[in-house]
């Protein structure tokens, strides 16, 4: 009977010892995070910064605009234009991205620089 006092509590403990350490283990094999070559590959690709911009050449253009005589424009800055005597207005801003050159550039049309003032 003695022995039987002494084994049940010693077995219970191994039990409870073996589950604790099958727990820990599985808990630990779901919770390695892993990543995928794809992965890898995308974060090297965003960290090369000579790969990411395209290069372009940046050149101003010229906008003319037909409003006829006597006809207005407003910049979007806030200055007003007026029409010469054919009717046209000209200004500086359009802006024309060329391949092969070593800057990034966004195309801006002159539709994008103004609005027509009605009379």
């Amino acid at each position: 009977m003695k022995k039987k006092k002494f084994f049940a509590p010693l077995v219970g403990a191994l039990v409870l010892g073996l589950s604790a350490y099958a727990g820990y283990r599985t808990y630990d094999a779901y919770n390695v995070v892993s990543e995928s070559d794809l992965l890898l590959a995308n974060a090297e690709a965003l960290a090369n910064n000579n790969e990411s911009t395209p290069a372009f050449k940046r050149e101003e253009g010229e906008c003319v605009i037909n409003v006829g005589a006597k006809g207005k424009i407003k910049l979007f800055g806030g200055t007003i234009l007026e029409a010469d005597a054919k009717g046209n207005i000209s200004f500086t801003g359009k802006v024309v991205c060329i391949g092969q050159g070593d800057v990034s550039c966004r195309p801006i049309e002159c539709i994008d620089l103004y609005e027509v003032i009605l009379n």
